[in-house]
């Protein structure tokens, strides 16, 4: 058999020579080997395929030129070669001394035969041949241990890359005669190392990109071959990854035998798309290794191999699967163990071995992989053992133990990213508090001091508090509850969830769900998945270290309302916030029910018209409405100025801030219905007297008077307020907004003499736009009561406008401003000064009920009206408006627009009212009419004329 081997690679040597010396071409092109330049060899040329063994045509070397001279001189003498690359065998003329084996696995399978009859060839050392001629010596060394699959890559690697492609990068040939240029990608976890058949299922459960790409090359595609990688192989710098043939495998799946390893680039479309194609740059079959004279080649992988059944050992001395492993490559020859010992390392080692081109370099990294793997072995087993008596002595449920169990089992089993999966779940799984819990203190009294040592007002909110207590005190029950506190910002709705904890003794957590529009944010990613981690509930939960906190949701309606491709979060909330449903709550990281019963969940939103119904049905509301000035007041001297005073540094001695000074900041620094601005309007005050003292102008008892607050950081943004401008067609209408309660004046003017349009302008949505024309149409039928033709709405043209066209407005409340301010144009009656109202008005003239009357009464207060007309329907709400407001108002309530016309309109005219006048007609000169007359008498006379004489002219 050594004398064999001796001959082959004595006719190798031969083979390349004469590869590389026939005549009667310009020029070759040859890769050099090992560095990846091209160089021209001037005299031949030729075409290759990659693996070099499809040569085009006979060549002979007629000029070396400079490129190969060298002082030594070789002579080889005549020889004619044969390979016969479908048969798998070489043969040559003069044949050599010893016979040469049939070797199959030198050659791919190829179609082509190739004759080369060359001349006789003078090779100068240490040319191109000459370097061709030490590879030949390195096919030898492979070919001692066996390794004739890379004696033959050696042999192709001479003409790698050698084509005659255009440089301009256009559309490439196939990468070899065997192989296609691109394929169908598809990702998995385990790549079979070439030579490894296996079965593959690609049923309903697997990906679309892989079901896609396998039933694409059952068909015929890319001749059956796909291209196996992984997310690591993507990812690196050279794109490793592995080609296969897919073959139908009876009604189990397909069979995926892997042929090359490989790298690919220019990767196209996206797994979500379907399918993902791959172009295919090299294949890296194996080298020869590089071993000295005189060293055994199985002697070395021998002496890898040790090493790596040492490492295996390490791992888990005492687990069967690993001395199955052992058994298995023990005794092996080196391919042998080779492919074992690749399917039993992570999908990174993988493709660290994939990027090696010779065996001894795979099994160098493989015995690296497994080295890594006894030092994570050993952690792994401590670790697993010390979860594990966590586990049991966590206090969990029954079937999550059970389960928390079985996965230390397989963290024990695993390595590498499968068991860091598994490592963290367990570990997650640990902290969330299954069976932690705070001590209720349901001492009411206690609660009541919190609550109103930190908070001015808000009883409703309090006692509902209070009674939530009492509830659990008498009962002695742990389930939660589930509020919603809804109102303009700034009024205490996060802030007073803060006291609950504190009064109850429960860990505060708040979670923040403004544009969350991603379902997975609330519920978690399947662990399956790289990265997965849980929803933000029960990382919320974990950090708490408690199973009953109050949670606070903050901005609950600034979530999408219809969600988004990635789906909708709002629905997930059904679960969280519905008591039927949230004792086994299944997040998808997690994969178990966990209670969340015993939390108090406090929603928080500033517009419950954005929070969807069946979310709304499972909330307990609790409105919170604007503060008075007076509680502004008490609010500001209790708590705003120390808090300021402590924020800023400014001491007492220096300056001080009275009712005047904190009125004026109220009125004339902030519009609002809470006390955000307010808080922000204190500080800048305090910053700017302390930015003087530290620059060299000391402040000492500065009493801050209006006049000194607005020397200091004036002039005030907002005016007096007291503004009541009613006339005639401008009526005022009362509404809610993020500030509170504000009048909108509505104005109306109209045309006499028109095409009997109506256009509305203010940035008013379709409601209010309805309530417009509703209260047109009411208007004509009180038409004749109030003395308007009915002829001026054929003709009359209708502007009207409601101030502040940036807010866009809508809702039905303003039906009987606009009828009142409508009435009043027609008529030339003015609007009562300092009357506001609001109210929903009907096409029959009933007035019914609007919302957000306390606020809507505040609002007018403040702005100086006296009078404001309300439906008689909101009587129930009068009691909710502030004392200190009622007080300031004669509140009229009314049930029929007659109602709001008698109390709104005053009794005399002030303009003239609109009516349908005449065309006019302009004045014609009195000398006009004679003139008339006399060309009129003349054109008569002029007429008899013709008439006579006509008949006797020529």
């Amino acid at each position: 058999m050594v004398e064999e081997k001796t001959a082959f690679k004595r006719f190798v040597a031969v083979s390349l020579c004469i590869l590389l010396s026939s005549a009667g071409v310009p020029e070759l092109w040859a890769r050099r080997v090992g560095v990846g330049k091209r160089i021209a060899v001037p005299g031949a040329n030729a075409a290759f395929s990659p693996t070099g063994l499809a040569v085009l045509e006979g060549l002979t070397l007629t000029d070396f030129s400079s490129t190969l001279s060298a002082p030594a001189v070789t002579e080889i003498p005549n020889a004619t070669a044969e390979i016969h690359t479908n048969a798998g065998f070489l043969r040559f003329n003069p044949p050599v001394p010893s016979a040469l084996p049939v070797m199959r696995d030198v050659l791919a399978p190829d179609q082509t035969r190739i004759q080369i009859s060359p001349t006789p060839l003078q090779v100068q050392n240490g040319s191109i041949i000459g370097s061709v001629n030490k590879i030949s010596i390195g096919i030898s060394q492979s070919l001692k241990g066996g390794d004739f699959t890379g004696a033959n890559a050696a042999l192709g690697s001479v003409f790698d890359g050698l084509n005659d492609n255009d440089a301009d990068g256009g559309d490439l040939p196939p990468i070899s005669k065997s192989f296609p240029a691109k394929a169908g990608l598809i990702s998995l976890t385990q790549l079979p190392p070439p030579g490894v058949s296996f079965s593959f299922s690609h049923g309903a459960k697997a990906p679309p990109a892989v079901k896609t790409a396998i039933d694409q090359a059952l068909k015929g595609a890319n001749d059956q071959y796909i291209i196996i990688t992984s997310h690591v192989g993507i990812a690196g710098k050279s794109k490793t990854a592995i080609l296969a043939k897919v073959k139908a495998n009876g009604d189990k799946g397909v069979l995926l035998v892997s042929k090359e390893r490989i790298e690919i680039d220019q990767i196209h479309g996206k797994p979500e798309a379907g399918i993902q194609t791959a172009r295919i740059t090299k294949i890296r079959r194996n080298a020869p290794s590089p071993f000295g004279e005189g060293t055994s080649e199985n002697a070395a992988y021998e002496d890898i191999l040790l090493d790596i059944l040492a490492a295996i050992e390490a791992i888990s001395t005492d687990s069967p699967e690993a001395a199955k492993l052992i058994d298995t490559v023990t005794g092996e020859s080196p391919e042998v163990a080779f492919k074992t010992l690749f399917a039993n390392v992570s999908v990174g080692w993988q493709h660290k071995v994939i990027e090696k081109d010779s065996m001894i370099e795979q099994m160098e990294v493989l015995a690296q992989a497994f080295e890594e793997g006894a030092k994570a072995g050993k952690k792994t087993e401590k670790k697993t053992e010390e979860i594990a008596d966590r586990i049991k002595a966590a206090g969990l449920p029954a079937h999550v133990e059970k389960q928390a169990l079985e996965e230390a089992a397989a963290l024990k089993k695993s390595s590498g990213a499968d068991a860091q999966k598994i490592e963290q779940w367990l570990t997650f799984l640990l902290d969330l508090p299954w069976s932690k819990r705070t001590q209720d203190n349901l001492d009411l009294d206690h609660a009541r001091k919190i609550l109103d040592r930190d908070h001015f007002g808000l009883d409703k909110v309090k006692n509902r508090i209070l009674e939530f207590l009492a509830v659990r005190k008498r009962l002695n029950n742990k389930k939660g509850a589930i509020l919603l506190f809804t109102g303009p910002p700034g009024t205490g709705k996060t802030s007073i969830a803060k006291g609950i904890a504190e009064a109850m003794g429960r860990e505060y957590v708040r979670i923040a769900l403004g544009g969350v529009s991603n379902e997975s944010k609330i519920r978690g990613h399947s662990r399956t998945y790289t990265g997965s981690k849980a929803g933000v509930i029960l990382e919320t939960l974990r950090r708490a270290g408690s199973k009953n906190p109050v949670m606070v949701l903050d901005e609950l309606e600034k979530m999408p309302p219809e969600g988004s491709a990635n789906g909708d979060p709002m629905a997930a909330l059904l679960e969280v916030l519905d008591p039927e449903q949230n004792h086994e709550f299944t997040d998808h990281y997690l994969d178990l029910p966990f209670d969340l019963s015993e939390v108090l969940f406090v929603a928080t939103a500033n517009d419950l018209s954005r929070i969807p119904g069946p979310l709304r049905d499972r909330l307990e509301i609790i409105e919170y409405s604007g503060y008075t000035d007076g509680e502004k007041m008490e609010i500001g001297s209790r708590y705003l100025d120390a808090r300021a005073r402590k924020e800023t540094g400014l001491k007492e001695s220096e300056a001080t801030l009275g009712d005047a000074g904190l009125m004026h900041l109220i009125s004339h620094y902030t519009m609002e219905a809470g006390v955000r601005n307010l808080t922000r309007a204190i500080e800048g005050l305090f910053r700017k007297i302390v930015s003087n003292a530290e620059t060299g102008k000391k402040a000492k008892n500065v009493e801050l008077t209006p006049q000194t607050i607005d020397a200091l950081i004036g002039p005030a943004p907002v005016g007096d307020g007291k503004k009541a401008n009613n006339a005639v067609g401008i009526a005022s209408a009362l509404a809610v907004s993020g500030a509170g309660g504000s009048v909108l004046p509505i104005e109306v003017n109209a045309f006499a003499n028109g095409k009997g349009k109506i256009e509305i302008t203010g940035n008013l949505k379709e409601t209010m736009n309805e309530s417009a024309r509703v209260a047109m149409t009411l208007v004509r039928s009180k038409a004749a009561a109030f003395g308007v033709d009915d002829a001026l709405f054929n003709t009359m043209d209708v502007h009207i406008h409601v101030p502040q066209g940036g807010t866009p407005k809508d809702g039905p409340s303003a039906g009987i401003t606009l009828t009142t301010a409508i009435m009043s144009r027609l008529t030339g009656r003015p609007v009562k000064a300092k009357v506001a109202m609001t109210g929903e008005v009907y096409s029959n003239g009933e007035v019914h009920a609007i919302g957000g009357l306390r606020e809507k009464a505040m609002g007018a207060a403040k702005l100086g009206y006296t009078t404001v007309l309300f439906p008689k329907e909101n009587e129930k709400d009068v009691d909710s408006i502030p004392q200190e407001v009622r007080e300031k108002l004669t509140l009229i309530p009314v049930d029929h627009i007659d109602q709001v016309l008698e109390h709104a309109l005053e009794q005399t005219a002030v303009e003239e009212p609109l009516t349908v006048k005449p065309a006019s007609r302009s004045r014609v000169p009195t000398w006009v009419a004679p003139l008339l007359i006399g060309a009129a008498i003349v054109a008569s006379a002029v007429g008899l004329a013709l008439m006579f004489l006509g008949p006797f002219t020529g």
